[in-house]
């Protein structure tokens, strides 16, 4: 937890919770709000992960964010929107259905 990969593992602590505190008020049920959502719990991962990273490594700011955030960029992009646009399907399905 102290190394360089610590940050990011602390960062899914506040990202669940905000992702989680939001999926309660429905947000996770349209895909128009889901993506955003779950891209700004990656964006808090990857934003506690860096300046972590900073100190653990110890890197300066700008080589923190070419090794510890611009790499992942893409595939964070890609499960936030693979999961926004699944979420809504997956509540479609699960749905009680009407005898």
């Amino acid at each position: 937890m102290l190394g360089p990969t610590g940050g990011y593992l602390v960062g899914f602590i506040p990202a669940a919770f905000l992702v989680g505190l939001a999926a309660r008020h429905g947000f996770d049920r349209v895909a128009w709000k889901a993506v955003p959502l779950f891209l700004a719990g990656q964006l808090v991962i990857l934003a506690i992960g860096v300046p972590w990273l900073c100190v653990a490594a110890p890197l300066d700011f700008a080589t923190a964010l070419h090794k510890g955030f611009l790499p992942f960029l893409p595939g964070g992009l890609l499960k936030a929107t693979l999961a926004g646009l699944g979420m809504p399907l997956a509540w479609r399905l699960l749905r009680p259905r009407e005898p």
